[in-house]
């Protein structure tokens, strides 16, 4: 990122895919004298850390609970069709009613104002479970 910031000094901003990648164009941008925003789609404790110091601008956060879970109601939903009893020829004709156009699977945008509410332990913590290790 440095070197791009060279080559390009009007840069202002740069979009990294996970983490790692993101720390060390933070650094870079540092380096560069901190002008360029960096944005990420991942968080980690640290990435949450850099985000409440102003070291990163964001991330693009997906919720890896609300997607597990929202997947497999809807595959346990299209399994027993029969639970679902639309107001239409669905059970006359043999159609499975099951159909999904849209599912929210809670995107979020992670800044400095929420970044605390992304930390895995807290949400652990509240939700009574110690994690992986448990």
């Amino acid at each position: 990122v440095l070197s791009l910031a060279q080559a390009h000094p009007d840069l202002g901003a740069v979009f990294m895919p996970e983490a790692n990648s993101a720390i060390g164009a933070a650094q870079a941008a540092k380096e560069g004298g901190g002008k360029i925003r960096v944005m990420l789609a991942d968080v980690n404790a640290k990435i949450l850390d850099m985000i409440k110091a102003g070291e990163i601008f964001g991330s693009v956060n997906p919720n890896q609970g609300m997607q597990g879970y929202m997947g497999f109601m809807l595959l346990w939903m299209a399994k027993h069709p029969g639970l679902i009893d639309p107001m239409n020829d669905a059970k006359r004709s043999g159609f499975n009613p099951m159909s999904v156009p849209f599912v929210d699977n809670g995107f979020s945008i992670v800044s400095k104002d929420n970044a605390d509410d992304f930390y895995w332990d807290k949400y652990l913590k509240r939700r009574g479970t110690k994690g992986i290790e448990e």
